[in-house]
C-alpha cells in the first residue's frame, strides 16, 4: 500500500530555457509528486543529501508552478514520507554525476524501490536496477510503476485468495517498513473476550496482533521511538457479573506476551461501551504515514482449527487469510477522537 520511490533532487533543478518546454515539465513534475503524495515514500541518501534539497531543486521554477510544488512537498512533509536511509550502501561506479551515483546505489539496495530518472541516463540506470524498477519521468504515464502504484489503494481479498506470507509481503511489511506510530482501532478486538470459562482474550486477535508487531519490530519499528496502540471496546452490561479488574488483569496479560515475545511495547485501551455509546464499527489501521480500512477487522488468519478441518496441517501449510478488503484512507481523525471520548473500562 505504501512504495518505495528514489528520487535525486537535481531532476527537479533541471528547468529548461523554452517557455513552452517549462510548461511542460512544471505540470508533469507536479502531476507526479501529488501522486507521490497519496501512498509513496521518498528515500534519500544521508550522507549527501536532505529534505530541504527538493525545496531547493525548485528555485528557479516558473513562479506560476512553485507554490503548488511547495505545496505538495509540505503534504509529504507532514505525512512522513521523506526518509532518510542510513544502511550502508555501496555508490554506483558507472555514473560520473556523484549525487545520481549516490542515489543510484542506494536504489540497488533498497530490493523494491522505483528509481526515477530520464531516457538520457537509461545506460547508468540499468547498470544498477531491472528495467522493471526504472521510471523514465518523460514516459511516467506508460511507466510500470504508474500502473503498479494505481493498484495498490484497494485489495478486495476472497477466502483463501491469499496465505498469511502475501498479506505480508503486500500490505503489512510495505505499510510498517518505515511507522513511526502504528494504532489499531477494531472494537471487535475487546469485545471478543470469553468469560464463559473465565475471563480469556480471543486468540485470534491475539496472534494477528502479535503477528503485526513481530513485523514492526523487524523493520526497526522498536527503535524509531513511537508508539503501538489498540484501541477497542467492552459491554459493561457484559462485566457486572464479574470483577472489573480481572478483565484489565487479562488485558495486561497480553500485552506482557506480547511485548515478550516481539520486544514492542503494545498498549491495548479498552474502552467502555454501553446501549447509548458505542466504538464506532469501522476497523482500521493508522500510522504516522497512511491510514487503512480494515473491512473485515483484525481475525485475518484461518484458525488453526478450521485448517485442520480442511485438512491443512498448521505446521506444514501457509495459513490462508480470510475474505477481506483493504482500503486507503485519506483520514481517520475522526474515528481517532470517538474512540478516545468514550471511557476506558
Amino acid at each position: 500500500m505504501l512504495l518505495q520511490t528514489i528520487i535525486p533532487p537535481t531532476l527537479l533543478a533541471q528547468v529548461p530555457p523554452q517557455l513552452a518546454a517549462q510548461r511542460e515539465f512544471c505540470n508533469r513534475w507536479i502531476s507526479i509528486l501529488r501522486e507521490l503524495s497519496e501512498n509513496c515514500v521518498i528515500f534519500f541518501p544521508g550522507n549527501c543529501a536532505v529534505k530541504n534539497d527538493y525545496t531547493v531543486a525548485i528555485q528557479n521554477w516558473p513562479s506560476k508552478y512553485k507554490p503548488r510544488a511547495v505545496e505538495i512537498f509540505s503534504q509529504l512533509e507532514k505525512r512522513n514520507r521523506f526518509q532518510e536511509h542510513s544502511n550502508p550502501y555501496l555508490p554506483c561506479q558507472v555514473c560520473s554525476i556523484p549525487s545520481c551515483a549516490q542515489f543510484l546505489g542506494l536504489c540497488a539496495s533498497i530490493q523494491d524501490s522505483y528509481y526515477f530518472t530520464t531516457s538520457t541516463c537509461f545506460s547508468c540506470s540499468l547498470s544498477q536496477i531491472t528495467s522493471e524498477r526504472y521510471v523514465d519521468t518523460e514516459d511516467y504515464s506508460l511507466s510500470r510503476f504508474s500502473i503498479v502504484r494505481g493498484q495498490e489503494f484497494s485489495h478486495a481479498i476472497i477466502d483463501r485468495q491469499w496465505n498469511k506470507s502475501d498479506f505480508e509481503n503486500r500490505i503489512l511489511r510495505p505499510v510498517l517498513l518505515t511507522a513511526k506510530h502504528v494504532k489499531i482501532y477494531d472494537r471487535y478486538i475487546g469485545r471478543s473476550i470469553e468469560i464463559s470459562n473465565g475471563v480469556q482474550f480471543s486468540e485470534k486477535y491475539k496472534d494477528t496482533l502479535q503477528w503485526i508487531a513481530q513485523i514492526f519490530a523487524n523493520s526497526g519499528g522498536i527503535h524509531r521511538g513511537g508508539v503501538f496502540e489498540v484501541y477497542c471496546g467492552y459491554f459493561v452490561s457484559r462485566s457486572f457479573s464479574f470483577s472489573r479488574h480481572l478483565v484489565r488483569q487479562e488485558v495486561s496479560r497480553v500485552e506482557a506476551d506480547i511485548r515478550a515475545l516481539t520486544g514492542v511495547p503494545v498498549k491495548i485501551f479498552l474502552k467502555e461501551e454501553s446501549s447509548n455509546s458505542e466504538c464506532p464499527h469501522g476497523r482500521f489501521l493508522v500510522t504516522d504515514q497512511i491510514s487503512l480500512s480494515v473491512e473485515r477487522g483484525f481475525d485475518i488468519l484461518w484458525t488453526i482449527q478450521r485448517m485442520r478441518s480442511n485438512r491443512l496441517h498448521p505446521n506444514r501449510n501457509p495459513t490462508p487469510v480470510r475474505d477481506i478488503t483493504i482500503t486507503r484512507c485519506e483520514d481517520c481523525s475522526s474515528v481517532e477522537r470517538e474512540f478516545r471520548t468514550l471511557p476506558n473500562f
